[in-house]
């Protein structure tokens, strides 16, 4: 009977000396398999997990959206972030470090397995500024925008005037 429950308290010992070593490896560090957009953030520190998310992904500054007006030919162009939209890289990693840091601790000992062995990956977190991409839309509408006007005849003793109707146009 001494050999199987040795055997047992060997086999558990062993177990927790790994888990700890696991844990102690990833002090201040992102797990392993967890992943935002695609990239691997494994045993990143935040900052480093930041740098690299910014360099992978810097849509918002770069990339341009060209909007056209189909009845005059003018054309806006603008970049994501001139839209309002931002990359929330600090909330993104703040996300992909709890990950194995919540909960009590067998919660966070599935996670850290989990993402270990299967991955996780971290949506991405992207903020929309509405009065910023209003304003860009209301600058759009102030040169498409045109009131509707009805035909009309106007009369000054024997003058009979004329204006033609103008069809009206509006941004939504």
């Amino acid at each position: 009977m001494a050999a199987p429950v040795t055997a047992a308290v060997v086999a558990i010992l062993f177990m927790a000396g790994l888990v700890l070593l696991y844990q102690g490896s990833h002090i201040e560090r992102i797990y392993t398999g967890v992943m935002a957009w695609g990239l691997d953030l494994s045993g990143m520190e935040p900052e480093q997990a930041q740098e690299a998310l910014r360099a992978a992904f810097p849509y918002p500054e770069q990339s341009q959206i060209t909007f056209t007006d189909s009845g005059g030919g003018r054309q806006w162009t603008y970049s994501l972030a001139e839209l309002g939209l931002t990359f929330d890289v600090e909330s993104t990693v703040d996300t992909a470090y709890l990950i194995g840091r919540q909960g009590n601790p067998w919660s966070r000992l599935k996670q850290q397995f989990s993402s270990w062995y299967y991955g996780q990956a971290v949506a991405p977190i992207v903020l929309l500024d509405e009065a910023v991409l209003d304003q860009a839309v209301g600058e759009m509408a102030a040169e498409v925008n045109r009131p509707a006007m009805d035909a009309s005849l106007s009369f000054s003793g024997a003058d009979v005037g004329y204006e033609a109707s103008q069809v009206g146009r509006s941004l939504d």
